[in-house]
């Protein structure tokens, strides 16, 4: 399971942004970001149970390809990662970097024809 601390599980607003230093964070919201982010942690962890079983499977077949999942700061919307942009190992990279790689990592127009 990931490590967090408090600044990753805080809510943030819904564009992505993280609250101001004025914004009053309640008990509750604090309570109810971090049963998500442990949520989200046991769900990878049973995620990455599957591809290990998939993957010996692939492996009893010859086939050198692993199945793997991305980092959890790729293609994210909301939270402290939200903002910025990863590829699916978690490497940062500049919104040019993105917009001149995206298609690698996401589906894109020419995998919908």
């Amino acid at each position: 399971m990931f490590a967090r601390g408090l600044g990753d599980v805080l809510p943030t607003a819904v564009d992505g942004a993280a609250p101001s230093a004025s914004a009053a964070v309640t008990p509750v919201q604090v309570t109810v970001a971090a049963m998500n982010a442990l949520l989200r942690d046991a769900y990878t962890a049973d995620c990455e149970a599957v591809l290990g079983r998939w993957n010996a499977t692939i492996e009893e077949f010859g086939i050198p390809s692993r199945l793997r999942l991305p980092d959890p700061r790729f293609h994210r919307r909301l939270g402290v990662y939200g903002a910025h942009h990863f590829d699916p190992g978690g490497r940062p990279l500049s919104a040019e970097q993105w917009e001149a790689r995206g298609d690698e990592f996401l589906p894109s127009q020419k995998d919908q024809a």
